[in-house]
């Protein structure tokens, strides 16, 4: 849809057109508010990147959300950055691109990096029993005991899902993991692993657990050093006590937009959910994902990439699922991607392999029905901009 050449008040910050890695640096690129010379193409990519733009600022306005951030990221450079709306409702602060989102579920992809990084270095396997790690955990229900580090990923394994997150509460010391485990030991399996699959967060918490007990460091230590900083995430974190506190945006309620009662963080489920990054963070991992080549070896390798993204024969929720992603083609093309939602919060991450095109959205209101459109407009729209047609 057409839009008025002058930034609304809503408007904070957007890079338009194929624009060079130095958003990752830290510039701020912003709207232009004149059509530029050029040939025809030119401008017709102009024009296109700004009724996407208007469209995404429309629907972030109509939806009532506190800010809305998207990025996209296509052979591993910024092509597009929009943020718009509020850090926090209460103080006015605007989001920007270097706000800090949590990030919700969209934490498992990098879960998944981590244990393929493990893999490679022969401290776990894929079909390894996950009570050769966790004896503690002691499963019960048929086929127990052969649950394997493929199960959690892929959730095969029959666990149940978290009933209560107590954000704001549990321990918030190094052995949360531990003590959740603990507290875990016995747990009744829904269908024997492998014979089923329903999305637990427990699997991945698990997982967390694991990575802690076999890198000789806490989980949130190995992921900063092994996955984050490779991946140029360089305010990302998945331990709230490390995020920069006046970059960190506030949750809020969908209803009508109030700051949310609490933020949604317990240590004891950091794997699954505790992520929190900025646009400028994700447009880094996005980068490396889609770069010609792949992403650097010190983040996945060419193998361990090739097994997280196979294709997956498990279904779940109608989509079909990879190992810490979910394999859901779009318009025929590839996608890998995984969704979050939380109290006050929703993300997005996806990467198309065969069009080198790479999409994040985050948003600090939740994802509900209308929620939903914005994510459609988002993908659809950076896909009809990029992708390899």
């Amino acid at each position: 849809m057409p839009r008025s050449r002058t930034a609304s008040t809503f408007f904070r910050t957007v890079a338009l057109a194929c624009l060079p890695a130095c958003l990752l640096a830290g510039a701020t690129i912003a709207q232009p508010t004149t059509n530029p010379t050029g040939t025809p193409s030119s401008l017709a990519v102009y024009t296109a990147l700004q009724d996407y733009y208007g469209e995404l600022e429309r629907l972030a306005t109509q939806q009532n959300a506190a800010s809305l951030s998207v990025v996209v990221v296509r052979r591993g450079e910024p092509v597009f950055m929009a943020v718009f709306g509020s850090q926090d409702r209460t103080t006015g602060v605007p989001a920007g691109p270097n706000t800090l989102y949590h990030q919700a579920s969209v934490s498992k992809p990098f879960v998944a990096m981590a244990v393929m990084q493990l893999v490679d270095r022969g401290l776990l396997q894929l079909d390894q029993p996950v009570s050769s790690v966790l004896p503690e955990l002691a499963a019960t229900g048929p086929g127990a005991s052969s649950m394997t580090v493929r199960h959690l990923l892929q959730h095969t394994a029959g666990l149940p899902d978290v009933e209560d997150y107590r954000w704001g509460a549990g321990p918030d010391d190094d052995g949360a993991g531990e003590q959740y485990l603990a507290e875990l030991a016995g747990i009744d399996l829904a269908f024997p692993p492998g014979e089923g699959a329903a999305y637990s967060n427990i699997g991945y918490d698990l997982l967390g657990i694991m990575i802690s007990r076999v890198s000789g460091q806490t989980f949130e230590a190995y992921m900063a050093e092994n996955v984050l900083a490779p991946a140029g995430m360089v305010t990302a974190s998945f331990l709230r006590a490390d995020a920069e506190s006046r970059l960190e945006a506030r949750g809020h309620v969908y209803e009508d937009g109030r700051p949310a009662p609490i933020h949604p963080y317990n240590r004891r489920h950091a794997p699954s959910s505790t992520l929190q990054a900025s646009p400028r963070d994700m447009a880094s991992i996005l980068a490396q994902m889609t770069r010609p080549g792949g992403p650097s070896g010190r983040l996945v390798s060419a193998s361990g990439l090739a097994a997280m993204w196979r294709d997956g024969s498990v279904q779940l929720d109608g989509q079909r699922v990879a190992l810490g992603w979910f394999d859901s083609p779009f318009r025929g093309h590839r996608r890998y991607s995984h969704t979050g939602g939380d109290i006050g919060f929703a993300s997005y991450m996806a990467v198309f392999p065969d069009d080198a095109l790479g999409i994040a959205l985050m948003t600090n209101s939740p994802m509900a029905m209308d929620t939903q459109q914005i994510l459609f407009t988002a993908v659809s729209g950076a896909f009809d901009l990029f992708a390899e047609q």
